[in-house]
């Protein structure tokens, strides 16, 4: 089954289409495969996602199987619940891109010359990691190698903190907008209520007729 799903990624990769990432295959070819990867998170129903189809596929043509340091990937959120859920889909399409990070957010133009320009002046570039400082700026290495001085174990304790705060601001973050939201509701019911006892008499009130008023029909 794995030699099939290999298989698979490198046809489609040989012919220059956007590589399909599932579950098995997503973190390998995000943070194993030396590359910048390019990834829109989509739904086949979406109409967006069918706009910019085209243009993405024109990319997958012209980037994979290249000399770009660059893949350009589909990931199928209707079959990857469970995937696109873990990076934080919320709409469709997503695009987000991977430098051997934990991604970014893509909010450039969406149609070919725009995504071209910014595999050509951002992606294509050296990744900075332990391996390649070269690539690094001075703040990034200064990052790098103040974490490279201590144990993997110490690493990784600190990735899982940071990940757990990560998820806890996230968490406060919901939980304030739902109590925004549980008020205003409450405060939109409490209006319609007052206003219609408030509004009660306006009925009445507009159905008088004035003296002068009579005089003027008649």
């Amino acid at each position: 089954m794995l030699r099939l799903l290999v298989l698979t990624a490198i046809v489609a990769y040989a012919r220059g289409e956007a590589q399909v990432l599932t579950e098995s295959t997503f973190e390998s070819t995000v943070y194993g495969s030396g590359k910048a990867v390019f990834v829109k998170f989509y739904a086949p129903w979406c109409g967006h996602c069918k706009a910019m189809k085209p243009a993405w596929d024109q990319l997958g043509a012209a980037v994979n199987g290249g000399s770009d340091p660059v893949v350009i990937a589909d990931v199928d959120c209707t079959v990857e619940k469970d995937l696109c859920q873990k990076y934080g889909v919320k709409g469709y399409p997503t695009v987000k891109y991977y430098q051997e990070d934990d991604g970014t957010d893509y909010k450039g133009g969406r149609d070919f010359a725009a995504l071209e320009k910014f595999v050509k002046e951002t992606l294509s570039k050296p990744i900075c990691n332990s391996a390649n400082k070269a690539a690094c700026t001075p703040e990034d290495l200064a990052e790098l190698e103040k974490w490279e001085k201590v144990s993997p174990a110490e690493r990784k304790a600190e990735i899982e903190r940071i990940e757990d705060e990560v998820k806890k601001t996230e968490k406060e973050h919901e939980t304030l907008l739902e109590s925004l939201q549980k008020q205003y509701e409450a405060s939109k019911e409490a209006t319609e209520k007052k206003v219609a006892e408030i509004s009660k008499p306006l009925r009445a009130l507009k159905k008088i007729k004035d003296t002068a008023e009579l005089k003027d029909e008649m």
